[in-house]
C-alpha cells in the first residue's frame, strides 16, 4: 500500500499527533510505503523540507497562513498531495481548514483511494470571545454537514469518543477503536540512584508530569496542591518535564508567590532517552489536563512502574479505574488532586498494587500490534472500494 499521513505537526517537534502518527508510520514503512505531509516549522524550530527517516518519506512546508493550530495551511502542500496518488490517506484531525481542502479536492477528483480521520479530541474545545465564537460554531456547521461524513473510517483512540464524534456528523458504524501505543524500549529498567543524584533530588519523593508546558495542561493545579501535599508528606519535589508553550514564566511566578520557587524543577525538552530515565524517578505521574484524547506519556509511566492521577479526560476515563492504575480526579478539584497524591506518597501496599498492575496493562499497548489493527482497516476499507468499482 502506498499510504499518507496528513499531520499538523510532526517529530522531533512535540505532540501526541505527531507522536501517534511516527510511531504508526514507522511500523506500516516495515512493509509499505508510508509517507508525511506536515508543516516545517513551530515558534523557533525549522526543520528540513525532505527527509527520510525509518523508511518514511516525510514531507515539510512552509504555511502560508498559520493562525493557530486550526487555521493552518501550505498552498504548495494543498497541490502536490492533488497530483500524487494513494492508497490511504490518513488524516489527524478534525476542523483543520488544509485538510478539509485537500480531502475536498481528492473527492472531486475521484480514485479509488481510502480516506481516514483520527480525531484526537473535539475540535475547538474551549469557550471562544465573540465574535470569535461565531466563526467556530459556523465552521462546526461545515465539519458536521459536508466534511466528516465523507471519511471512510474514523480512528477513536479511546473508548466513548463516539459520544462527541456524533456531535461532528460521524455515524456509529464507522468509528473503529485503535489506541496509540509504547516501544518495548518504554520498559527498560533505570538507575535511579544516579539519575536522581545529577538532579540533586535524590531522596524526594517525585510528582511528575511530561508533555508541553501549556496552560490548558492545568499544571498549575499540581503547585496549588504542594503546601497541603508538603505538610503531610517531607522532601517533595514537583518535575516538569518539556517543552515550553510560553507558559513556563506562569507556573514560575505562581511558584514563587506560593514561596515554592526551589520545590518546582524544570527539564525543557528531552531525548525518549531521557524521558523514560525521568519517568523512572516519580513516585507519582500527574495528567491534569483540561482535554486530553489520550495521554500516551501515561501509559510510558505505566511502563516505568509509576502510579497515575488523571483528570476526567476521554484518556483518563479510558485507561485509569480508580485504586487499580491510580486515581481520576474533576478539572480544577484542587483538594481532591491533594488527596489523591498524599495517598499515593505515603500508602506503599496500595503503591505496589497499582504498579503491579500498570506494568500489566502497558503490556497490551505495543505499538506493532496497534499498527496491524490499523492495517486491517486499511486493507478492510480497500476491498470495499474495490468491490464497489466492480458493481
Amino acid at each position: 500500500m502506498k499510504i499518507a499521513f496528513i499531520t499538523i505537526y510532526f517529530p522531533p517537534i512535540a505532540g501526541g499527533e505527531g507522536n501517534n502518527a511516527y510511531f504508526l508510520a514507522r511500523e506500516l514503512a516495515k512493509k509499505h510505503e508510508v509517507h508525511i505531509y506536515t508543516a516545517d516549522r513551530r515558534g523557533d524550530s525549522i526543520l528540513k523540507k525532505e527527509e527520510n527517516l525509518n523508511g518514511i518519506k516525510i514531507h515539510r512546508y512552509t504555511p502560508d497562513i498559520h493562525k493557530g493550530y486550526h487555521f493552518l495551511f501550505s498552498i504548495k502542500m494543498i497541490r502536490d498531495l492533488n497530483k500524487e496518488s494513494f492508497d490511504v490517506m490518513h488524516f489527524c484531525s478534525f476542523g483543520v481548514i488544509q485538510n478539509d481542502l485537500i480531502l475536498l479536492k481528492k473527492l472531486k477528483k475521484g480514485g479509488r483511494t481510502v480516506f481516514i480521520n483520527t480525531p484526537a479530541h473535539p475540535s475547538f474545545s474551549f469557550d471562544y470571545p465573540f465574535p470569535k465564537n461565531l466563526i467556530v460554531n459556523y465552521i462546526k456547521k461545515i465539519e458536521r454537514e459536508k466534511i466528516n461524513p465523507r471519511y471512510d473510517k474514523i480512528i477513536a483512540i479511546s473508548e466513548n469518543q463516539d459520544k462527541w464524534m456524533k456531535e461532528w456528523g460521524v455515524k456509529k458504524e464507522k468509528i473503529a477503536l485503535v489506541p496509540p501505543g509504547i516501544n518495548k524500549e518504554n520498559f527498560r529498567r533505570t538507575n535511579k540512584k544516579r539519575i536522581g543524584e545529577k538532579l540533586g533530588i535524590l531522596n524526594h519523593k517525585i510528582i511528575g508530569y511530561v508533555g508541553r508546558i501549556q496552560e490548558y495542561k492545568g499544571l498549575s493545579q499540581i503547585i496549588e496542591a504542594l503546601p497541603r501535599i508538603k505538610k503531610e508528606v517531607r522532601n517533595v519535589k514537583v518535575l516538569f518535564i518539556g517543552s515550553d508553550s510560553y507558559y513556563k514564566e506562569e507556573l514560575i511566578k505562581l511558584a514563587k508567590k506560593l514561596d515554592l520557587e526551589k520545590d518546582v524543577v524544570f527539564t525543557g525538552e528531552v531525548s525518549e532517552k531521557e524521558k523514560i530515565d525521568l519517568l523512572s524517578i516519580m513516585d507519582v505521574f500527574v495528567l491534569p489536563s483540561k482535554i486530553e484524547g489520550f495521554g500516551i506519556v501515561m501509559l510510558e509511566a505505566m511502563a516505568q512502574q509509576v502510579p497515575i492521577i488523571s483528570t476526567k479526560t476521554d484518556g483518563g476515563n479510558f485507561l485509569i479505574k480508580n485504586n487499580e492504575n491510580g486515581f481520576l480526579y474533576d478539572f480544577g478539584k484542587i483538594k481532591d488532586l491533594e488527596r489523591d497524591i498524599i495517598k499515593l506518597l505515603t500508602d506503599e501496599k496500595l503503591r505496589k498494587k497499582i504498579i503491579k498492575n500498570n506494568l500489566k496493562k502497558a503490556g497490551n499497548f505495543l505499538w506493532s500490534n496497534q499498527a496491524k489493527k490499523l492495517e486491517e482497516i486499511y486493507k478492510e476499507e480497500l476491498r470495499k472500494i474495490k468491490d464497489d468499482k466492480a458493481l
